[in-house]
């Protein structure tokens, strides 16, 4: 079974379509997919950008401090969840994400709201680095967002300019798994032209992820689904579940 991980930066509208398709589709296909962080911002460091351009960097780069915080402490399906909620608010419903949609956010994702503390504290610039620089050596190279990960191998990209049709979308999937499986394919590309058509799209649910203790696999999502999930793992393969061993807390909103 591929193992497949997408980076992304949160404000990135392709990057949304991107993530909804591999939910989509990964939920049918039973493909593990695990969430993960990059940043524009620090591609975009030290080239000169026009005031709109800035303005999304800007925003960019507080919400990038917020999903460090929730992605170190929490794990990454902590992150997508968070990216769930967010990404439908700024994305599809065009919601501005101000500090009270980022606290009602937190909640309905069983979240502190001292994470909030996170978008204006630049001690988590490191940790976005850090999880950026991941992205460009795992592909390789230089690239923007959203970067996907087969097994290890990276791609810039799907790029796409509207979330395909279930039957299309699993089809696609499955094209990308192949193209990675084969060492001598390096890139496809056609021109294209943006934003992206975005639309609302169901919850997330239940889907195969790779448990970070063991290495077998468990799920993420919304709960409701997981007999479906589990019913495509060989018992054998299924994590047992761990006992959560008390973690420190490695950051602490400040107080006065």
């Amino acid at each position: 079974m591929a193992d497949v991980d997408l980076y992304l930066d949160p404000i990135c509208p392709f990057s949304w379509v991107a993530w909804r398709w591999l939910v989509d589709a990964a939920h049918v296909t039973h493909t593990p997919v695990t969430l993960r962080q990059m940043s524009l911002p620090l591609l975009n460091e030290g080239k000169d950008l026009n005031e709109s351009q800035q303005r999304m960097m800007d925003r960019s780069r507080r919400l990038g401090r917020l999903f460090a915080a929730v992605a170190t402490e929490q794990g990454p399906d902590a992150f997508a969840r968070l990216y769930d909620s967010i990404g439908t608010r700024m994305h599809v419903r065009r919601e501005e994400v101000t500090p009270d949609v980022i606290r009602e956010v937190l909640a309905e994702n069983g979240l502190a709201e001292a994470f909030a503390a996170a978008l204006d504290d630049s001690k988590f610039d490191q940790a976005v680095r850090q999880a950026h620089q991941v992205s460009q050596d795992v592909l390789g190279g230089s690239a923007g967002s959203p970067i996907i990960a087969v097994n290890g191998r990276a791609f810039f990209g799907p790029v796409m300019t509207r979330i395909p049709n279930k039957d299309d979308g699993v089809r696609l999937l499955e094209a990308v798994l192949t193209a990675a499986s084969i060492p001598e394919f390096a890139v496809l590309q056609r021109p294209y032209q943006g934003p992206p058509i975005l639309e609302e799209r169901p919850p997330l649910m239940c889907y195969a992820v790779k448990c970070r203790t063991c290495g077998k696999t468990t799920w993420a999502g919304c709960g409701a689904h997981v007999d479906q999930v589990r019913q495509s793992v060989p018992e054998s393969q299924w994590c047992p579940g761990h006992p959560k061993e008390p973690r420190a807390r490695w950051w602490q909103p400040s107080r006065t």
